[in-house]
This record gives structure tokens, sequence and C-alpha cells, in this order.
């Protein structure tokens, strides 16, 4: 008798607040559309796990079959937050790469969701794509700017390797800062330890920073191009286009302006992206490198400072 009514409880408390959680977390995630729903299955005393079954499916074939490697992973993660928000526990979460193999609409919708949680527990995510930390910022920007909404202030850490050691905590990266800031930090930091290298003749030290700096330059004329040059009027991984009090920025911008960026983005991009190993390298040109970090600069206050 206690068994059977133990049994009922869990049928009616486990499996009916389990489904409900499960539908709401797939609506939440943009996975309304997706035809599954979860099924339960007596453990016995009181046990039940979950399965999920697709929707008015005739054949056999299962959901790995069916669905698409996002559409999976999107049923997984409803499971997985239907499952831990149901515990009432306040643990941390942590996620990686939680967007991989999604389309934008699904991975705008598992950010959303993600920033939401945030509101009562800590959530941590690793990701090495720059599409997920835009589209955070993008949704904690929306929320702070829209009355009733929630303040959220995420925290961005940058890794990075030097050499065997992977790991380590960046102080500032190139990306973390504001143009003009990355510059100046490249001239004040960056090219005087490369001169001193050079005076020392360390040659492995020197290769090294080189190739770091170069790279970090190449990111910076993105950025340039993103904040400055079209005054943060469109953006990368971002469906969103800023047009108040922006867009007047953008009548500034020259054919000059334009060639001047190009000539930086294409020297630099082969610092930024993988090369061929039959592709001897070449040492770095610090004067020249130097040169073009100071014209940069110069760009930079030049058309801060232009009329519109």
């Amino acid at each position: 008798m206690v068994a059977t009514k133990k049994n009922e409880l869990a049928k009616t408390e486990l499996d009916a607040g389990y489904q409900s959680r499960f539908l709401d977390e797939l609506k939440r995630l943009g996975g309304h559309r997706l035809p599954i729903a979860p099924q339960s299955k007596s453990g016995g005393k009181g046990k039940i796990t979950f399965g999920l079954n697709l929707v008015g499916a005739n054949g056999t074939h299962g959901l790995d079959y069916i669905l698409s490697e996002g559409a999976t992973r999107i049923a997984a993660l409803a499971a997985f937050l239907a499952d831990t928000t149901g515990s009432n526990q306040l643990a941390p979460f942590i996620f990686d790469d939680p967007i991989s193999s999604l389309d934008q609409d699904f991975e705008e919708k598992v950010v959303e969701r993600l920033v939401a949680l945030s509101q009562t527990r800590q959530v941590i995510i690793f990701t090495h794509r720059l599409s997920l930390v835009a589209q955070v910022e993008a949704v904690t920007k929306k929320w702070e700017q829209t009355p009733g909404m929630p303040s959220i202030k995420p925290t961005l850490t940058s890794l990075q390797r030097l050499a065997k050691t992977a790991g380590i905590v960046a102080t500032a990266s190139a990306r973390d800062l504001k143009p003009e800031s990355a510059v100046r930090g490249l001239i004040d930091n960056a090219i005087t330890r490369l001169k001193k290298h050079q005076e020392n003749a360390e040659v492995e030290a020197y290769e090294a920073l080189g190739k770091s700096a170069c790279s970090d330059f190449r990111i910076i004329v993105e950025k340039t191009i993103e904040f400055i040059l079209l005054a943060d009027v469109v953006g990368r991984f971002r469906r969103a286009i800023n047009t108040q009090g922006k867009l007047h920025k953008v009548a500034k911008v020259t054919n000059g302006d334009c060639l001047f960026i190009d000539d930086l983005m294409t020297r630099y991009s082969v610092f930024e992206h993988a090369q061929s190993d039959e592709l001897s390298s070449s040492a770095l040109e610090l004067d020249v490198f130097e040169a073009d970090v100071l014209a940069l600069q110069k760009w930079i206050a030049e058309f801060g400072s232009r009329a519109s």
C-alpha cells in the first residue's frame, strides 16, 4: 500500500512537474516547434526516469536519426535545465560552448536563457566563440535599457597560452579594451619590450612577442572598424542596428579611410590566421610595425575630431 501510494505521488509530482518544466525550457530555448516530448518510465519504488519521444512519429527511428545536431543539443539542454531547476538548488551552472552546432535563432534564445539564469545563480561559460561573447553583451545591454528588466553585469576573463603553458589569465586582452587604449598599450608595452629583445639579440623571445603583438594589432584594427569607422552602428555577430545618435558619424568616412584600414587588415591578417607550414616565416620588421601602430593611433585621433 505504501509503495503504491509512493508511485502515485511520484507520478503526479515528479512526472507532471518535470514534463511541464521541460516543455517550458524547450519553449524558452526556441525549440517549441521541435516534435518531441518527454515520456516517463517507472523504475519501481517511486522512481521515475524520462526519455524523449518524437510526437506523431510512425517509424521506429530514434531522435538521433531524425533531429539535427543543433536540435538534439537544444533538447538535451532543455532536459538538463528542467532537471536542475526543479531541484531548488542554487549551485553554479558551468557550460562549455553551449551554442555549438546551433543556428543563430537558437543561439540567441540560449544566450537569453543563460542570462536569465544568472539572476538567481552564478553562470560560468567557457567559449572560444566571439559570437557568444557579443550576444551576451547585446542581451545584457538590451535589458539594461529596457524598463522593468534586471540589470546583469557580465564579467569577461580571457585565457592565453604561452609556449606550452595554457590557461594563463590575461590581465588586459586586445579584445577587451577600446581601440584607443589597446593601441596605447601596444606602444607602451609590446613595442618597448620588442626593442629591448632586439637590442639584446633575444631572437626567440622577439619572434614570440612579435607574432603576439601583430595578432593583437589585427584584432585592434577589427575593433577600430566596428567601433570607430562604423560608430558601432553595425557589429559582428549582432543582428541589431544601432542608429540613434550614431548614424551621422558614418558620414565622415572617406575612401582614404577605407584604403588605410584595408591595407592594415590585409597585411596583418597573416599573423591572426593560421598559415601553411610550407611558407617561410619572416622576422617582424619592428620599424614598420611601430610606424603602422603610430599611424593607426594618429588616424583614430584625427577621425574622432573630424567634423561630421
